[in-house]
Order: structure tokens, then sequence, then C-alpha cells
């Protein structure tokens, strides 16, 4: 059995390690000459912690609480900062190394998934929200590598993300239409079944003509039932002026 690797896969990299002094905070800078420019992001700069627009933060902000004393119970406000470090990541789309802030919580995220192109190429909700402007930026640079480019020929769902049809607020516009959709084919089959309900018991009684059937009894207060009547009342009425209904064992009898 091989032994398990010390680290992940996507810590092998080709590129021998170089320090990087500036922390990049303009990844628009590798968007390819001839490349559309990115989309609007759609949740927006955060307003609350600005320094997570700066950086990989994974929707982590400051919180708020108190310091508690043990013997009088004194409470002291605090506040609790995430744990931002500085770190060189390899991006395999880019085929570069890339310093930036970012959450030990992401870091594991990262791990998890596979490297920092996969991280960035989530693509649910939940993952576009936690990204940020700068993951945002970052995205759409990877999306426009050639390496990307080509896993798209084959990866559909890659391919509608890179189209924009798997953007959150697409998706949920695009649900609404089909609610919408739903709600009107449902009433366009309750008037059919209620036109044609209408059309078999107008066959059976014209108030004009009179009863055409014989054997049913008080025709002309059925027949006033069509003004706005209910289906099960219609129903009931359409089976009386036929002249026939059904015992409990179905059995076709005549009234």
């Amino acid at each position: 059995m091989p032994a398990r690797p010390r680290y992940p896969a996507h810590y092998h990299v080709p590129e021998i390690y170089r320090p990087i002094k500036r922390v990049t905070t303009n990844f628009l800078a590798f968007l390819p000459k001839d490349a559309p420019p990115p989309p609007k992001y759609p949740y927006g700069a955060a307003q609350f912690f600005k320094q997570s627009n700066r950086g990989l933060y994974g929707g982590a902000t400051k919180m708020y609480g108190n310091n508690v004393s043990e013997k009088f119970t004194t409470k002291t406000r605090r506040t609790w900062y995430p744990n931002v470090q500085t770190k060189h990541i390899y991006s395999r789309a880019l085929g570069r190394w890339i310093r930036l802030h970012i959450t030990t919580r992401t870091l594991r995220t990262i791990d998890k998934v596979g490297g920092l192109d996969e991280y960035v190429l989530g693509r649910t909700s939940a993952r576009v929200k936690e990204l940020g402007p700068l993951g945002w930026d970052l995205r759409w640079v990877i999306l426009n590598t050639p390496s990307v480019l080509e896993r798209m020929q084959t990866d559909i769902g890659l391919r509608r993300l890179y189209e924009g049809t798997e953007d959150p607020n697409y998706v949920r516009e695009q649900r609404k239409l089909a609610r919408e959709e739903d709600a009107s084919e449902a009433e366009r089959i309750e008037e059919e079944e209620e036109s044609l309900e209408e059309g078999e018991y107008e066959e059976a009684y014209d108030p004009r003509e009179g009863p055409t059937l014989e054997g049913a009894a008080d025709l002309d207060r059925q027949g006033h039932m069509l003004e706005q009547p209910k289906p099960p009342e219609r129903r009931s009425a359409w089976q009386r002026i036929k002249g026939f209904a059904t015992d409990p064992l179905g059995r076709r009898r005549t009234a």
C-alpha cells in the first residue's frame, strides 16, 4: 500500500516558490486583453467589515461580546476578529504564486476542495457570497485562462458558470418565472374544466326550451345554479337533469 502523502495533492506545484513582497489586491491585471470585463458582483462590497473586501475571508467578520469577571460578574465590552493570515497560494490555472490575505477557515476549505482554483470556481450561492469582491475578480480571471476554457468543452456546469446562468440572482429569477407559469397553467386548466362542465349542462337543459329529459324534478331551480355554482353543486345538478345517478355499488340507476 503506498504511503499517504504528507501534504494535499495541490501542494505539489511545478513552479519553484519565489517569495512575493506585495499582497495582490488587483487580479484584473492578470486578465487577458481579449477577455470580456467581469460581471458585477451580485452581493456588492461589504459595508460593515470593509477589510474583508481586500482578501478571502470566507464570510468571516468581527464579533462583539463581553468579558465577564469570575468574582463580581462585571461585564466589559470586547471584540473578536477573524484569524487572518498573509499566505502564498499557488494557482494552477494562472501558473503562478499569489500572495493575499486569507482566513484560516478559508485555508481549510481550500485544502478540502483541492486547491485555490476549485475553491473560487464553486457553484453554490453560499460560495459566491463568501468570495467577496476580490474573490469574484479572481474567479473571472481563472475562468478566462486557457486551461479552464478547455475544460468548458466537456463540463456543462462550468460553461454555464462562465455564461452567468448559474448566478444566484439568475437562478432566483428563473424559479420565480417557473412558479408564475405553473400558477397560470393551473388557472387555465381550471377554466377549461369549468367551461366543459357548463357546456355539458347546457346540452342537457336549455332554460329557453324547457326540460329535455323526462323524470327530472325542479329543473328551473337547477337551471339557476349555472350563474355561479360550485363544482360539486354543478355536478350533482347535471346528474339529476340527465336523469340518472349511481348507487354505492357503482351501478347506474335511473332517477
